[in-house]
């Protein structure tokens, strides 16, 4: 008997951890929509960056190619809206909007570059006459 009531006092510890818990993610929930959320909205929506891509065991250096990407919104702290587009080494054109995540984006560029490699991008799709 004496064991069961260790095992209803660990219950009751439990339950009173758990609730402690629920308060501290409420906080930290509340924390992130009021204060980090905006902050992280008005630092990168809009932001344009570019990062080196490449398929899986890259020898030489045109094994490498552009990816372009452009913060669209963010949802939540780990949830930015990414449109995304790349001419891969083949020739292979893909225009992707995405979820990701900050460490996901590229080295940050200016509004023009993105808009010129953009430019370029669809002019590549108008010559292919798609």
């Amino acid at each position: 008997m004496n064991n069961m009531n260790h095992y209803k006092d660990l219950q009751g510890e439990e339950e009173v951890l758990n609730k402690e818990l629920r308060r501290v993610r409420g906080d930290i929930e509340d924390y992130e929509s009021k204060q980090l959320l905006p902050q992280l909205r008005a630092q990168y929506v809009g932001m344009c960056f570019k990062s080196r891509n490449s398929y899986s065991c890259p020898e030489e250096p045109e094994d490498y190619w552009w990816c372009y990407q452009k913060v669209i919104s963010i949802d939540g702290v780990y949830d930015f809206n990414i449109l995304q587009f790349q001419t891969d080494k083949y020739g292979k054109m893909s225009i992707d909007e995405m979820s990701g995540y900050e460490s996901y984006l590229g080295e940050s560029i200016s509004h023009d570059e993105f808009q010129s490699a953009f430019s370029d991008f669809k002019k590549e799709i108008e010559r292919k006459g798609l």
